[in-house]
């Protein structure tokens, strides 16, 4: 029995267009793109590297260095939360050209891809005006405004998943060898790289197969339920033995990072803990202009159309609150803000779906467009006050910096600061990865073959000489055992006191202990 709806071949759904490459970008497009833009800027110099975005590009020059110099790396694929070969080297080329702001501009042209792809698919779907309306909301949203000024993996793997879903949904399919191609290994294959890039990503990979699935049906084609599964099975094995090839490449180290980060999150770590109530009721806060009009354009295509409409609709409104449901499921915050906007880029396309149902008739359009210009506009004092919050963190002191650059210098020696070492590391910008040692997380297998944590970690490290230098910031939570472990051992003396480092809570004067003999570069 065939799976098709009652829509006639060419308008299976309302206000299909036909887009073709020569396509230009349209005015109200244009006028988005150009919102998202001024809605950047305007945070986009406020703030120095937030640490993910210095742990990120601190990865990505080592390993640029690694791969032209063969000098080794930190094992961070045991700790990254994306592939460390897949961003990380493009977001440090752009870092190398124009600074934190080159990589942050990165970060922004990736996000308004994923603007014009959603204004592209949505378009395809259900016409332009739809598309316009689609694109303006996610253009305000406050997860988007955040990932436009921001350089980590986040903007990168959101244009990839949306790529693939436009490759699925937002061009003509037909029986040509082209579109089973774009359809089954291309999109399959962005995918993948977006898996790659951020590991999160997988979350919506069962979305992208039932898109697959539904999508000869959204091109008015007439296919058997058996065509469309088919369709969908070759996808998922493409996209299965690519992750299963990549994975079989990358290593053991990458497969406990991806478990560590992702799959097995422990209650232990940062952020973990948190109640399921609290998690919904922030990403509520975040995405509640999307959630609303796209559960009610769920109902209007189940109740009006129980065809593959309705389907289409079930499968975007599933996408837009998966990442909420899940966060909330395993108790945490971290990352919501942009998980969410993930989602949301899926359930603006259902929002373009509810206007085109409001102009059905057509002296409904004008008052269809007003109302959603009215919304936009009244949206927008509340979803920049959301992302001004959500961008702020402490900026970089540069006379620490300063201070601290000619102290430390590449080689075989160790430093080990309270804090987090990426950020200070991303600024000072020479010693390599291996040297940096964070006393938090530092630990060390003693000569027993006992792997030490925590203070008896850094006890053994200082009394073995590991450590060429000592950084003290004088609010760590070590702090004052590591003190009383250098005052009882000569070999350390206290040879600077720095600028504090704002980025550390207290704002207190850091203290550097030498180890004797050895001299700064």
């Amino acid at each position: 029995m065939a799976a098709t709806s009652a829509l006639p071949a060419h308008a299976r759904i309302s206000g299909v267009r036909r887009v073709t490459l020569t396509t230009r970008i349209p005015i109200p497009l244009l006028a988005v793109l150009g919102v998202q833009i001024a809605l950047s800027f305007r945070l986009l110099f406020t703030k120095t590297a937030f640490i993910d975005e210095a742990t990120y590009l601190y990865a990505g020059h080592q390993m640029l260095a690694h791969w032209t110099t063969g000098v080794g790396v930190e094992n961070f694929p045991q700790f990254l939360s994306g592939s460390v070969a897949v961003y990380p080297p493009i977001g440090a080329i752009a870092d190398s050209i124009g600074g934190l702001t080159g990589a942050r501009l990165l970060g922004l042209a990736f996000m308004l891809g994923a603007t014009i792809l959603l204004y592209r698919t949505t378009r395809r779907l259900f016409g332009p005006t739809a598309g316009t309306i689609a694109a303006a909301l996610f253009a305000v949203l406050m997860g988007t405004q955040f990932l436009s000024a921001f350089a980590t993996y986040d903007p990168m793997a959101l244009f990839l998943l949306t790529l693939s879903a436009y490759l699925v949904l937002g061009v003509e399919a037909d029986d040509s060898l082209w579109s089973m191609a774009r359809v089954v290994v291309l999109a399959a294959l962005v995918l993948a790289i977006a898996n790659a890039c951020k590991y999160a990503t997988a979350l919506w990979d069962p979305i992208l197969i039932a898109l697959v699935a539904l999508s000869p049906a959204l091109a008015g084609r007439d296919v058997t339920r058996k065509y469309a599964a088919g369709l969908a099975v070759r996808f998922t094995i493409v996209l299965g033995v690519t992750l299963g090839a990549g994975l079989l490449i990358a290593g053991p180290s990458y497969w406990s990072g991806i478990a560590y980060t992702t799959i097995n999150r422990s209650s232990q770590q940062v952020g973990m803990g948190q109640p399921a109530g609290s998690v919904l009721h922030a990403a509520w806060q975040w995405i509640w202009p999307v959630l609303i009009p796209a559960a009610l354009a769920v109902a209007w295509c189940v109740i009006r159309r129980r065809d593959v409409t309705a389907m289409l609709a079930v499968v975007l409104f599933t996408a837009a609150v998966v990442a909420p449901l899940n966060q909330a499921r395993i108790g945490t915050l971290v990352s919501l803000q942009k998980h969410a906007v993930f989602g949301a880029w899926f359930g603006c396309i259902l929002v373009g779906r509810l206007f085109i149902a409001l102009r059905a008739q057509r002296w409904r359009r004008n008052v269809a467009l007003a109302i959603a210009g009215a919304g936009t506009a009244a949206l927008l004092p509340i979803t920049m006050n959301q992302a001004s919050s959500a961008y702020q963190w402490p900026s970089m002191n540069p006379a620490f910096v300063a201070a601290l650059r000619p102290l430390v210098h590449d080689g075989t020696q160790r430093y080990l600061i309270e804090g987090s070492a990426y950020i200070t590391a991303y600024y000072v910008g020479v010693p390599n990865s291996t040297q940096w040692k964070e006393s938090p997380s530092y630990t060390v297998v003693n000569a027993s073959g006992q792997t030490l944590s925590g203070m008896a970690a850094l006890t053994y490290g200082i009394e073995d000489q590991k450590f060429t230098l000592v950084i003290l910031s004088g609010v760590g939570p070590y702090e004052p055992g590591i003190q009383e472990v250098l005052a009882k051992h000569p070999q350390y003396r206290r040879i600077a006191t720095l600028p504090p480092d704002t980025t550390q809570p207290g704002g207190r004067d850091f203290t550097v202990w030498r180890l004797n003999g050895v001299q700064a570069s």
